[in-house]
């Protein structure tokens, strides 16, 4: 099974995010890369902490049993603003929402579960974590296009307020060619 653990947005910023999402759908459909960029449904919104990625049942059971725990981190205040893309330079593969407040709480969030993932034996992720809402994914997008994009985006402007984060989850997604499907299979607390 493919696993990822992520904190969750409450609906209001979940739809903010979705209203954002598409804003910018029109302005890339405008610039004529509708068929270059997939969007991420507004029901499967969330901050990725940590891709595992694929697990067999044991590994499964062994990664919920080390994050089943509550945690360490403090429940903290989450807010998004600020459009971009991954990578900073060259062709964009990923259409991201920022994080302006809460980054440093998200970064102690992954330094946990990372601890105690490799507690148990689970190679490190091999990035640098780098706090943000995936929107959307381009494909095939060559410097000239992904220049048109970050043109596109300088002038776009997104803000949505706080959300309480009280929990990490962690979801087994399943691929599909109608799109992925994401199903809790645990949820522990951060300290209260």
């Amino acid at each position: 099974m493919r696993l990822f653990v992520a904190v969750e947005l409450d609906e209001p910023r979940r739809l903010a995010a979705a209203r954002a999402a598409s804003d910018l759908a029109r302005r890339l459909s405008a610039l004529g890369l509708d068929r270059a960029v997939k969007w991420v449904e507004p029901r499967h919104l969330h901050l990725t902490i940590r891709f595992i990625g694929e697990a067999d049942e044991s590994q499964a059971g062994r990664i919920q049993e080390a994050l089943g725990p509550a945690l360490l981190t403090p429940v903290f205040e989450l807010a998004l603003g600020g459009v971009g893309v991954f990578p900073p330079g060259g062709s964009p593969r990923v259409l991201w929402l920022g994080v302006v407040q809460g980054a440093a709480a998200l970064a102690d969030l992954h330094d946990e579960v990372e601890g105690r993932l490799q507690a148990i034996g689970e190679p490190p992720e091999g990035r640098g974590f780098s706090a943000h809402l995936t929107l959307a994914r381009f494909k095939d997008l060559d410097r000239a296009r992904g220049g048109s994009v970050r043109s596109a985006l300088r002038e776009a402007h997104f803000e949505a307020g706080p959300c309480r984060i009280e929990a990490i989850t962690l979801f087994q997604s399943r691929l599909a060619p109608n799109g992925p499907t994401h199903t809790p299979l645990l949820r522990s607390p951060l300290v209260r």
